[in-house]
């Protein structure tokens, strides 16, 4: 355990790039919570949290396309720092609206940059991919990648109440600053290793000679622009469809992905409901609603770092339906807890069900690194995460009407419904099985 401890700390090209994504998130975990807590000051809450719900997962959606163009792009590093400073300006603008008297059309101007940002930080996130995976040695892979998670989760806790504090003490325009801040941050520690960065992903001949070739290509690439764009659409068809035949190739893929679909859908009702029951005065308040808002997402942070070393120590021989059983359960738990505003239940529930995400999502991840080369982790690992998200667009769609047009009580009631029905079909998928067997 210590040299695997000392490698990461000596590895400081990966440590100084881990810093630098770590200010960035830290940026917009404080500028979520805010955002949340802005939107009670506004008449129209109900509205805007079904706006968010629809707008927060599409990101996800278009990550079969932002990582399939993450691969292609030769130039990573250099369009990497061109979205970190495109997404400073975004918040730069967004500072400045907030100076005006909270109003819905800030919300919604708040909502669209957030969707313009997590669309350049998915297609961010797919070129730092081939990045992380060449200035890591193939055997530390898996200690690096844990390591990682359990900072970014222990420090996730520590960010929600730093956040909760902020807010408190500082004003909205001066969080959207912060935020903005923060990718400037990060692009200034990418620059100061990018020469470094470039040697480790063989980018630093390339780069020169591709800008030695700008010029003398401009005119061929106007004639060829619609012939790549045909052939495109094409190889990102075929690469999603490998995606796609990866994920049902997997023992019990096919009951856990379905059960997935149904989780990530209920999974993106939690937050927007403890927000309207906290903007319609529920009994549900933690000292303040910034403070509840955290907790919520603290418990969530607390289940995966829980998970994170868990996963390490017992559960990599635990089957995903063995998560699966967990899973139905405490969702069935968590919902009827909302039902009766039992908030500290609900937080229990979330560790719980954080611990297993973060455990089913250490098998996958790790199947995909070791079978698909660095050229095609971008578009397979995209291509995953977009099927994953359909739950939750299909949720924030059926949620942005039913928050509009029934009780919060009854939204509780049908999600109840649906746990008991995913709940029977987990376990009469299984007992069919050991029929058959």
């Amino acid at each position: 355990m210590s040299k695997t401890m000392a490698k990461i700390w000596n590895n400081k090209l990966y440590m100084k790039t881990l810093f630098a994504d770590l200010v960035s998130n830290f940026g917009d975990i404080v500028y979520y919570v805010a955002l949340m807590n802005y939107i009670t000051l506004i008449p129209e809450k109900e509205l805007a949290i079904s706006i968010i719900s629809i707008v927060t997962p599409l990101p996800s959606l278009f990550s079969f396309v932002t990582g399939y163009y993450a691969d292609k792009t030769k130039q990573k590093v250099r369009n990497i720092l061109i979205t970190l400073f495109f997404r400073t300006t975004l918040y730069i603008v967004l500072a400045f609206a907030m100076g005006f008297s909270p109003a819905l059309w800030i919300v919604l101007l708040a909502i669209m940059i957030d969707f313009i940002s997590d669309v350049s930080g998915e297609y961010e996130n797919g070129m730092y991919l081939k990045i992380v995976k060449n200035i890591i040695s193939d055997e530390d892979r898996e200690s690096f990648m844990a390591f990682a998670g359990s900072l970014f989760n222990s420090l996730y806790i520590v960010f929600k109440a730093l956040g909760a504090v902020l807010i408190a003490v500082m004003s909205f325009q001066s969080l959207a600053f912060l935020n903005a801040a923060t990718f400037l941050f990060s692009a200034i520690v990418l620059l100061s290793i990018k020469t470094s960065v470039l040697e480790a992903i063989g980018e630093k001949k390339a780069e020169k000679s591709l800008d030695s070739k700008e010029d003398c290509q401009s005119e061929q690439n106007v004639e060829t622009t619609v012939e790549n764009k045909k052939f495109n659409v094409k190889e990102i068809y075929s690469e999603q469809k490998q995606a796609f035949q990866f994920i049902f190739s997997m023992d019990e893929m096919k009951l856990c992905a379905n059960v997935w679909q149904v989780e990530n859908a209920l999974s993106a009702m939690i937050m927007s409901l403890v927000v309207l029951m906290l903007g319609n005065g529920d009994s549900i308040l933690i000292i303040s609603v910034a403070a509840t808002i955290a907790l919520v997402q603290i418990s969530d942070a607390l289940g995966s770092l829980t998970g994170g070393y868990l996963n390490i120590i017992f559960f990599k021989n635990v089957r995903l339906t063995t998560f699966l059983k967990v899973d139905v359960i405490v969702f069935l738990a968590m919902f009827i807890a909302l039902y009766y505003r039992q908030i500290y239940i609900v937080l229990a529930c979330n560790v719980i069900l954080s611990i297993s995400t973060v455990s089913t999502n250490a098998k996958l991840f790790s199947f995909l690194t070791n079978n698909y080369d660095e050229d095609k982790l971008g578009s397979i690992y995209g291509g995953i995460e977009s099927f994953f998200c359909i739950g939750s667009i299909i949720s924030g769609i059926i949620f942005s009407v039913l928050v509009l047009t029934v009780s919060i009580n009854t939204i509780v009631l049908i999600a109840i419904g649906i746990c008991v029905a995913q709940l029977l079909y987990v376990f009469l998928n299984k007992e069919k099985k050991k029929q058959e067997v």
